[in-house]
Parts: C-alpha cells; sequence; structure tokens
C-alpha cells in the first residue's frame, strides 16, 4: 500500500489596519474638537500551499494531497508494486511487474523537497510458518508436518531444506528509478531518489530530493517513478498464493 502524504496548508491571517482621524473645523483661539472618528478595516490573505498529486500511468487512477482536509492523503488507492492488480506476480524476470507514477506540484506555491520514505516489508502467511496438508490414509485423517515451511518474501533466502530456496536468490526485488518530466523515457535522472535493485527489507528508507529552502520545485513541476518487482525464476513453491506488502509515502514540502 501506498499513501500521498503532503505538509498542512498554513492559512496566515494578517489584519490590515488603517487609521483615519478628522478633524472638525477650529474656531477662535481656544476650540474644542468638535468632532473625532477612528475607521478600521481589515483584510484577509490566504497563503498559497504546495499539493502533490500522483498519477498512475495506464491504470487511470489519480490521487492528491488535497483529497484529505489537512493535506495529508493515506487513503491512496494506487498499488505500486502490482502493474496489473488482476494478478498475481509470476516467477522470471519476463514476468518483472513495472509500474510508472508521476507526480506533480499541483499548488499554488513553489517546494523545495521530495521524500520518498520506504517502510517495512510484511508477508502472510509469515516466513518460517509450517506447511500443513490433510490426508486420507485408511479411511484416518492424517496431518503431515513434513512438508516444507514458506519461504522469506521479504528478505534474503533461507535455503535448503526444509525451505527449499535457492543460495544467493530471493524471493523477490525490487527497484525504483525516477526522472523529471511527465514521463519516464525522457527528462534527468533524479539520482537522490534512486533504489538500486535488492531485496525488500534492505531498501527501507528516506530518500530526498531537493534542497531545503531552495524553491526549485515551482507549481505545476512534474516527475515521474518507474518501479519494479522482480520474483525469482526459481521461486520456492512453499509461497505459491503469498502476499507481500510494503507502505510508501510521498511528501513535497
Amino acid at each position: 500500500m501506498a499513501s500521498v502524504r503532503g505538509p498542512a496548508l498554513r492559512w496566515v491571517l494578517p489584519g490590515l489596519a488603517c487609521l483615519l482621524l478628522s478633524y472638525g473645523a477650529v474656531s477662535g483661539t481656544l476650540a474644542d474638537w468638535v468632532r473625532g472618528s477612528i475607521t478600521s478595516s481589515a483584510a484577509l490573505k490566504t497563503a498559497q500551499g504546495v499539493v502533490l498529486s500522483v498519477t498512475a500511468q495506464g491504470k487511470g487512477l489519480a490521487c492528491h494531497s488535497s483529497d484529505s482536509a489537512d493535506n495529508n492523503n493515506v487513503t491512496c488507492a494506487i498499488n505500486l508494486y502490482r502493474a496489473n492488480d488482476a494478478s498475481p506476480l509470476q516467477p522470471g524476470t519476463g514476468n518483472a511487474s513495472v509500474t510508472e507514477v508521476t507526480f506533480r506540484n499541483a499548488g499554488s506555491a513553489s517546494a523545495s523537497q521530495f521524500s520518498v520514505q520506504i517502510g517495512s516489508c510484511g508477508q502472510s502467511p509469515a516466513a518460517g510458518s509450517t506447511i500443513t496438508q490433510t490426508a486420507t490414509n485408511g479411511g484416518a485423517n492424517v496431518v503431515r508436518n513434513d512438508l516444507p515451511v514458506r519461504a522469506n518474501l521479504c528478505g534474503a533466502p533461507s535455503t535448503g531444506s526444509p525451505y527449499y530456496q535457492l543460495a544467493g536468490e530471493p524471493e523477490l526485488r525490487v527497484a525504483m528509478s525516477c526522472r523529471t518530466g511527465s514521463t519516464w523515457t525522457t527528462g534527468a535522472t533524479v539520482t537522490a531518489l534512486e533504489v538500486p535493485t535488492a531485496v525488500p527489507t534492505a531498501v527501507v528508507g528516506t530518500r530526498t530530493w531537493g534542497t531545503a529552502g531552495s524553491g526549485a520545485i515551482a507549481p505545476g513541476s512534474t516527475w515521474t517513478c518507474r518501479i519494479t518487482v522482480l520474483r525469482s525464476a526459481n521461486a520456492a513453491p512453499s509461497m505459491a498464493g503469498g502476499y507481500a506488502a510494503q507502505s510508501l509515502q510521498f511528501s513535497l514540502s
């Protein structure tokens, strides 16, 4: 699951006061003030804000940080790890899932930094859990516990019996590459956001593009990230039908 995250909009409420003093006519040498009035006015100006939007290419899905009242959208339904949401990920590099998403500063103010925070990976069934099977033997139900246990989808493989994973060949690997512009095939590489191909647990952390206070990400600016997920061609049969999830949070400030 991935969520779009943005800084809360700040509303600035400066009071604008105008002071008007009106003087009455003066007659004689010791005249009093005959009238005094003070007129004040107040104006309200809203601050400009940054709004982060993300569009999944080919999926017809888009999310905006402003979809939430606090500009922090945590319910974005775009699945960044599966280009085809309807089918399971098959083994082999030829079946890699490639998802491209385009980000945009959809607000009215310039931003300085874009960050990607990749969280922990979880899987179901849990790695190392025992596979059991009930079979009929002579009319009686017998539970077998000698089958291979569940493989590790999130981290390095556990080799040999009872896992039956090949040495040095992880079940899953992920990668991310980002470029400026509205398509991934053009534009300059954003090195600060690169995630080299690795197991999900190895890519956990925050990557930030931009310099604080620079204001370099102008309204309307776009950049595109390609996220690739690979499953080993020799995937362990013990994880057929398994499930893995990892959170990704994006923020523009």
